[in-house]
């Protein structure tokens, strides 16, 4: 592939849920390793906890795997940002005006001070669940009635709380 010049990518998303797996030992990692390292794969892992960790529970042993790979941590969208990709994902999606302004307005934390952010995984899940509920509306969705936002906010919030731990 590299000869060809197309870059091989490798994500693997719940990186932690090879666990259950005996094949994902010591031997496993270094070649993924080799692979990164030698042959030009990028490897792309999410989890909700540090690569070093995930391998040790693993494998029982350290990976020099760990070594080679840069952790970030995403971090929650600006004000700007978060209006750039409601308003990007919205217009794809087909909301309004009115549903891209709950969008965003919905697809907001406060932190205790009042200040707003705006998690990656919060908005994309409020995109998610509004067009899912705009399709099965046959799009009569509703952003301004009450009882729909409280009943939207929660089923956000039980969802939300059961994959992300704050």
């Amino acid at each position: 592939m590299i000869n060809m010049g197309i870059r091989p990518v490798l994500c693997i998303d719940e990186f932690e849920g090879f666990n259950d797996r005996q094949e994902f030992n010591h031997e496993f990692f270094d070649g993924l390793r080799a692979l990164a390292q030698d042959d030009g794969l990028v490897l792309v892992t999410a989890s909700k906890h540090p690569l070093k960790e995930i391998i040790e529970g693993l494998t029982g042993q350290t990976s020099p795997l760990f070594n080679i790979v840069q952790q970030i941590t995403l971090k929650p969208f600006t004000e700007q940002e978060a209006r750039d990709f409601v308003e990007n994902k919205g217009q794809q999606a087909g909301f309004n005006k009115k549903e891209r302004e709950a969008f965003l307005q919905w697809g907001a934390r406060h932190k205790p001070s009042g200040e707003c952010y705006w998690p990656p995984l919060h908005l994309q899940l409020v995109g998610k669940m509004l067009l899912e509920d705009k399709q099965s509306q046959e799009d009569n969705l509703n952003v301004d009635d009450t009882y729909y936002e409280n009943n939207f906010k929660h089923r956000l919030d039980e969802t939300y709380q059961a994959v992300v731990k704050e």
